[in-house]
């Protein structure tokens, strides 16, 4: 029968952590999802900010990160109020 030191010092089989599930995922899957989320961010900023209301980009008691009351009216301003079109061919 074994004694209780020579228990502890068998080999366990079980694998290591970087082969393991939770290994898997601190070493590839969280840095490659935060490394897609701060490269993403900045368009999903420029998409809410660009369809805001002016009263909603200037009222700093709201959430930033989402829209209300969405409109088009920038883009609106931008292709037919502006010569858009004609700085973007130059």
């Amino acid at each position: 029968m074994a004694t209780l030191a020579q228990r502890r010092r068998a080999p366990r089989n079980e694998k290591p952590l970087t082969e393991r599930r939770l290994g898997r995922w601190l070493r590839i899957y969280i840095p490659i999802l935060l490394f897609i989320f701060i490269t993403l961010f900045p368009f999903y900023w420029m998409a809410i900010t660009s369809i805001k209301s002016d009263q909603e980009l200037l009222d700093h008691n709201q959430n930033p990160m989402f829209v209300i009351v969405p409109t088009l009216y920038h883009y609106q301003y931008l292709f037919f109020e502006t010569h858009f079109t004609q700085w973007l061919a130059n």
